[in-house]
């Protein structure tokens, strides 16, 4: 097992990031936020700069997590670089115990549950309901649970699909 703890907000570094955005660019968009009707961010969400700072801090993949969790590797590899990809994450080395609602948090877009969904429909034909995942967020689910879901609903899939 490796010795990354999951992700967590840290309130240092979401002030390190909140003081980083200030000057003329973060006015000129307050500003802008007044005459457009769209949501502009001048800061990134809260939590997101944690997220970042926790993924960027693991220099490899802990396949040795997955493989304890009973995920085989390359599932896990699969639905994550698509979460990586959705999210716009640094890196996809996200370890099972990582909570799912840091691991949503968005950047600059209102909908990251709906980036996701569309990813994993997009790339594995999987539609995974927008219930589902609110129940995931209402539940505390972990990236784990998530990566078990999408890997359940592919093998039910592929036997359906078996039938004659």
């Amino acid at each position: 097992m490796s010795n990354n703890a999951p992700v967590a907000i840290q309130p240092d570094v979401e002030a390190t990031a909140t003081s980083n955005n200030s000057g003329c660019w973060r006015q000129v968009l307050k500003w802008l936020h007044g005459f457009i009707p769209l949501r502009l961010y001048y800061e990134p969400p809260y939590g997101r700069a944690s997220l970042e700072a926790g993924l960027r801090s693991r220099s490899r993949f802990p396949s040795s997590d997955w493989e304890e969790k009973g995920i085989a590797v390359e599932d896990a590899v699969q639905v994550l670089r698509i979460v990586q990809k959705e999210m716009n994450l640094p890196n996809f080395f996200l370890i099972p115990d990582d909570p799912l609602s840091i691991v949503m948090t968005p950047d600059y877009d209102d909908f990251p549950q709906e980036s996701v969904r569309c990813g994993i429909r997009k790339a594995l034909g999987i539609d995974i309901g927008r219930d589902t995942l609110r129940k995931a967020y209402e539940d505390n689910w972990t990236i784990s649970d998530l990566v078990k879901l999408i890997i359940s609903a592919a093998a039910r899939q592929v036997s359906t699909a078996d039938r004659p």
